[in-house]
């Protein structure tokens, strides 16, 4: 993918540091594994590809040696504050601590993350607290460090270019592939009379609009594929039943924040493998948590039991409504279908989730240069200056326990429960909207 990645003598000592080995534990894709066996990689290896994908980019911007060196220390600990199961504890953190303060505007893992660059005892050996400012200056963005920042996140990142091509591997499909040499060959900044960014020559437009195809296809082959989504929403549904329900205290100790070095201490000791080691181990049988956990181990999974695009909901206001969906609506709508289906609400899932790629992306911020000034790509590109917002498919479903039947008799069961929650789920919505019943 990226042929030999080679790193300087102060790389690999943070390389080496307990909290960034730890990252080896973490899986970029949580259980996506189940579905393509390969996918078992993990944040470490995602660091140091990142790493190289942003040094290359700041080398074809011919940054200055020493801002090379601070883009690369930034783009290699950018991660370091990823909890179990990657992107589903970030959700998990921010939905148990809804009351709680990061301390910053930052989400959760972000703000753990940065903490750990400017407190760790192992990073401080080998960053000076000054130079940890300086690190941090650029993942949180300046008017000074404009271009570093964009390097590592921005709508053409070393990160999603790396993920991009790594994923896609790792899953033995073809759909994140893109012409990265292409695209970094036609890498520019620009300057204006109020900051300088990245931009991309006009001989780049069919390199981006492949990355941007690459993100979309990801998106909607691999990241949403249907038992991805279902594995997704059963951990978080683990991890949010053990914190809150099961009172289980290693989990309360890590996903409850606290801005203190106590709690930081507990969250790093969390990886993929103490989870799921703790849910199949002798002290938490019969919780939410092992049931959970269980099922997953055994792949005996949830079930789509209901889906629509939010687009077919009954109005404009509904669907308007369901981003906006209040816990207590989702917690009503779960508590109805579960009395639909016959089953224990804990077990039934609502999840709205998006696909697609639409103008207000943060593609459509990628300035094109034609050697006066910069355009954005959507209004330089032939296939993106057409795009309508339609492309962006909003859906709403369902996750529970089913028995599968396909008998007619089975089908028409499920056709008619389709049509039940869907009433339940429109219904329960306009309540907590002060629609009335």
């Amino acid at each position: 993918m990226h042929g030999f990645i080679e790193l300087a003598k102060e790389e690999w000592d943070l390389v080496d540091t307990p909290v960034f080995q730890r990252l080896r534990g973490i899986r970029q894709l949580a259980l996506a594994s189940l579905v393509y066996p390969g996918a078992t990689h993990t944040r470490f290896e995602h660091s140091l590809g990142v790493t190289h994908v942003a040094g290359r980019m700041a080398r074809q911007l011919d940054l200055e040696p020493d801002s090379q060196k601070l883009v690369r220390h930034a783009a290699l600990l950018h991660d370091l504050g990823h909890g179990p199961f990657s992107h589903i504890s970030e959700e998990a953190l921010e939905i148990l601590n809804t009351d709680a303060s990061s301390g910053s505007s930052l989400p959760i893992h972000e703000a753990i993350g940065h903490r750990i660059i400017s407190s760790d005892e192992q990073i401080g050996r080998h960053v000076s607290p000054k130079y940890a400012e300086e690190i941090l200056e650029v993942l949180t963005g300046s008017a000074e460090t404009t271009v570093m920042t964009q390097i590592i996140t921005g709508p053409a990142d070393a990160d999603k270019q790396d993920y991009l091509l790594r994923d896609s591997a790792a899953c033995g499909v073809e759909y994140g592939t893109y012409d990265i040499d292409r695209l970094h060959n036609t890498l520019c900044s620009i300057e204006d009379k109020f900051d300088t960014y990245i931009a991309f020559t006009y001989g780049g437009v069919e390199a981006l609009e492949q990355f941007v195809l690459a993100k979309y296809y990801m998106n909607s082959q691999v990241y949403s594929h249907r038992v991805r989504r279902i594995t997704d929403a059963m951990i978080l549904r683990a991890l949010q039943l053990g914190t809150e329900v099961d009172q289980i205290g290693f989990l309360r100790d890590a996903f409850l924040y606290s801005d203190d070095d106590a709690y930081l201490q507990n969250y790093l000791s969390c990886d993929d493998l103490r989870i799921v080691s703790e849910a199949r181990g002798p002290n938490w049988t019969g919780t939410w948590f092992a049931k959970i956990f269980a099922k997953l181990s055994e792949r005996r999974l949830l079930k789509e039991v209901f889906t629509t695009r939010v687009n077919d909901l009954s109005s404009d206001s509904l669907r308007a409504l369901v981003e906006g969906v209040k816990p207590e609506a989702k917690k009503g709508i779960e508590d109805r279908v579960a009395d639909i289906l016959g089953c224990e609400a804990e077990y039934v899932i609502l999840h709205e989730y998006s696909i697609g790629w639409s103008p207000k992306s943060s593609e459509s911020e990628i300035q094109i240069y034609d050697g006066n000034r910069g355009r954005p790509f959507s209004e330089s590109s032939t296939i993106f200056s057409t795009v309508e917002e339609a492309l962006q498919e909003r859906w709403l479903t369902v996750y529970a326990p089913r028995d599968s039947d396909e008998s007619t008799a089975g089908r028409k069961l499920a056709a008619s429960r389709h049509d039940r929650i869907k009433s339940e789920i429109e219904t329960e919505i306009r309540r907590h909207a002060g629609g009335g019943p």
